[in-house]
Formats: structure tokens, sequence, C-alpha cells
């Protein structure tokens, strides 16, 4: 099905440059195709808002090698990919985040999941996003902060979300979705949260719940050489600058979501 989506982006990989399907790209072809009303229907298809962001995971624009390596095989890694199909504006923002919530517990606590991929495709206009984070923020199992930046063009609020994994450990949240304020490599179709679920790996940190914290690059890849693996990391940085055209402070790992001030205060 997504063989013939419109692809309306370029981005450079490597001499060459290449077209890309952009979020609204997919998000376009599923209304399309599926005689979607909206945006916000893709809630009630499970399956295909997991195949488009496992489709866009896995191409260039995304830069991190080692994601896209490890989208081909969630289960292989241990990493659980989850739809949360409900809707803040009718169960309510409060138990939509509990929800949120008791999921990432329920992997937290499995000792085969290593990591949550968890899909939001109720989670498409910029207040909800910023709504939903400072829900997140209210409750024990989660921390954060949120500081103006500066020195970013579009007055972006820098949104650091961490989960609490146990009583040393937290891990940093990182956070991606259709929303063209976000950093390129962020711009999926479905926003989503990226969880390390464990605290093997940990290393030291500053916050609320402990002085360590966890990744999702603490996330052990079986069977791959050191040579393929510095290959990985050597093509992940020189795709990140190719895509991003240069440094980007909103796309590094320890930022969740960069939103505009404007969406944040309202």
């Amino acid at each position: 099905m997504l063989k013939h989506i419109k692809k309306s982006g370029l981005v450079k990989v490597g001499n060459q440059v290449r077209q890309i399907a952009l979020f609204s790209d997919y998000i376009n072809h599923c209304i399309e195709t599926k005689g979607l009303a909206d945006q916000q229907e893709l809630r009630k298809f499970p399956a295909l808002a997991e195949e488009i962001y496992v489709d866009w995971l896995r191409k260039p624009q995304v830069a991190c090698v080692f994601a896209r390596f490890m989208a081909k095989d969630n289960e292989q890694f241990g990493i659980r990919r989850e739809v949360v199909s409900a809707c803040p504006s009718e169960i309510g923002e409060e138990a939509y985040a509990e929800l949120i919530t008791d999921r990432t517990t329920e992997s937290i606590m499995s000792p085969k999941v290593e990591g949550l991929s968890l899909l939001l495709p109720s989670i498409t206009e910029s207040e909800q996003l910023g709504s939903l984070v400072r829900q997140l923020f209210s409750r024990a199992e989660w921390s954060g902060s949120a500081k103006l930046n500066p020195s970013d063009r579009q007055e972006r609020v820098y949104i650091q979300l961490k989960r609490k994994l146990d009583d040393e450990t937290a891990a940093e949240v990182l956070g991606l979705g259709p929303f063209s304020f976000l950093p390129l490599t962020r711009q999926s179709p479905v926003t989503a949260l990226e969880i390390r679920t464990k605290p093997d790996g940990a290393s030291g940190g500053k916050g609320p719940f402990s002085t360590r914290l966890s990744h999702l690059a603490d996330i052990l890849i079986p069977k791959i050489a050191d040579k393929k693996f510095r290959e990985f990391w050597i093509a992940t940085s020189d795709q990140r600058l190719a895509v991003l055209g240069g440094d980007d402070s909103a796309a590094k790992a320890k930022v969740t979501f960069a939103i505009p001030s404007a969406f944040w205060n309202t």
C-alpha cells in the first residue's frame, strides 16, 4: 500500500539527493486510500498507524541508523510497539495521561521489554501535545523541565521528559510527531514516545529521581560486530548533519519535544 505514497520532500544521503515522504504525505495517503475523514480518524486503525510509523522510521530522514536497523524487527531487540487508540477529548486529559503512565509501567515491569515505542495517533494538535506533557509532569512517575531556549529562532520551549524506572534511575524520553516545528528527524506521521524501559547501562546524570539516566542507546544490539557498530555510529552522525543542515539543539536526545512558546503557554 505504501509503495505508491507521494514523496514531496528532499533529503541528502551521502552525495545524492533523494525524495522522501513527509509526515503530511503519509497522512494524506491514508485519507485518500482509507477514506479517513481527517487525521484524527487514524486512531481507529491502529494497524495502519503502526504501519506508516514503521515505514517512516526506516527512511533516511530519521538519520539514526541504529533506529532504522532495529525497526526491521523490533521484537528481536526487545522493543514493544503499542498503539494507544483512546482520545483525550473523549476520556479526559487526566485519564489519557494515566493510561499512558499505566502502559509504560507494564513495559517497565516486563522482563522481556527493553524499550517501549508508544504510538499516540489521537495527538494531532500542538495544544494537545503541550497539554499531554503538562499532565505527565504532574504525575509522580514522570519528571522533567520546560525551558525557553533564547537562541532558538522559532522561540521554542525545550521539553525534557523523564520516566522513573526505579529509585535510582530515570529514562530520558524521545518524542516524535506530525508537527512542522519539530526537527525533520522527529517529524513522524504519528505522535510517539520512545522510552528505554530498563536501567541497564544507565549513566550518571542529574534529576529529581536519581543520579542515573537511561537512554534508548543503552539497548544492546546482539550479533553486531564492533566494526559495523562504528560504521553505524559514523553514518548516524553524518546523516544527522545532512538532514538537519547542520547542528540543531532541538534534535538532541535529551530534548523530548521543542514546542513553540505560543502553544506551550496556552
